[in-house]
């Protein structure tokens, strides 16, 4: 199903209709396209800027497999045959099907005292079934340092946050620059 649509809607713009699994993405003559789809995780509803498909990835996940089935995941997909094509900048839209009033929920974790007291809380950066592949580790290290260690591990990723006590390891963790790009922390009680 190719449908061209002939009239200009926006000044150099044309709009050209595919269906997904068709699509051969030749020679890209504009370096700015926007896209709409499924992930596995990432913003829903807004546009994100994208400069490569390592950055698709990292934004949205994985996609799925050309036979899943269900609903396949297809945002980073067409990313992948965009900037293969030559394009350099993706406006990339993660939508959900969801019915009216429903929104999506992120991962949460809690942080727990040796005697079960809750101290802090982990929320997912961005809704999705996504974080529960999120591994998270609460350790004491060794003697002289500081005295705990927090630990998250999604995939091949990894990062680590230590400080002297959970209040300081939720500043690490929300720390512009620094902190984690899978989690939001959040002292109990605060």
């Amino acid at each position: 199903m190719s449908e061209t649509i002939g009239e200009m809607i926006l000044p150099g713009t044309y709009i050209e209709v595919r269906a997904e699994g068709l699509i051969g993405v030749g020679g890209i003559s504009t370096g700015n396209l926007g896209v709409v789809g499924t992930a596995s995780r990432g913003p829903v509803g807004q546009a994100t800027l994208l400069g490569s498909y390592d950055e698709a990835v990292q934004t949205f996940g994985a996609y799925d497999r050309w036979d899943a089935a269900g609903s396949p995941l297809t945002l980073t997909r067409m990313c992948e045959q965009l900037f293969a094509g030559g394009a350099s900048t993706v406006y990339a839209v993660r939508v959900a099907n969801l019915a009216v009033g429903v929104t999506m929920a992120a991962s949460i974790w809690t942080v727990a005292a040796a005697g079960g007291a809750a101290l802090a809380t982990l929320t997912a950066k961005t809704p999705g079934t996504w974080g529960d592949g999120v591994t998270v580790t609460l350790t004491d290290t060794a003697p002289g340092g500081p005295p705990f260690t927090l630990t998250l591990v999604f995939g091949r990723f990894k990062e680590t946050f230590t400080g002297a006590n959970v209040g300081e390891l939720v500043t690490a963790v929300n720390a512009a620059g620094s902190g984690s790009a899978l989690v939001n922390a959040a002292l109990v009680g605060a």
